[in-house]
C-alpha cells in the first residue's frame, strides 16, 4: 500500500503575488507476486496474491490564509498516478 502528500497554503500563509500556481503530485506502484511449490506426492495448491494503491493527492488553501493576486489567477492543481499489478506463478 502506497500513499501520496499535499500541497497546501496553510492557515498563517500570507501572499501578495501576481499569481498563484500551487501543484500537488504523487505517483505510487505496488507490486505484487507469489510463487507455488509443490512438495510430495500429495499436494495442496491455494494462492491469494492482492496489491493495493491507496493514493491521496490533495491541494488547498487553508482558511485563514492570505492570499492577495490582484487581476492574477489563482490555480489549484492535484494529480494522482497509480498503478497496480498482482501476479502468481506455479
Amino acid at each position: 500500500m502506497a500513499q501520496a502528500g499535499t500541497g497546501t497554503v496553510g492557515p498563517k500563509a500570507t501572499i501578495n503575488a501576481a499569481g498563484l500556481d500551487l501543484r500537488a503530485q504523487g505517483t505510487s506502484t505496488a507490486d505484487a507476486r507469489a510463487s507455488l511449490i509443490n512438495i510430495g506426492a500429495a499436494s495442496v495448491h491455494g494462492a491469494n496474491v492482492t496489491s493495493d494503491v491507496v493514493h491521496d493527492v490533495t491541494a488547498f488553501v487553508a482558511g485563514g490564509a492570505r492570499i492577495t493576486v490582484p487581476g492574477g489567477a489563482v490555480k489549484l492543481e492535484a494529480t494522482s498516478n497509480a498503478t497496480s499489478k498482482a501476479e502468481t506463478e506455479g
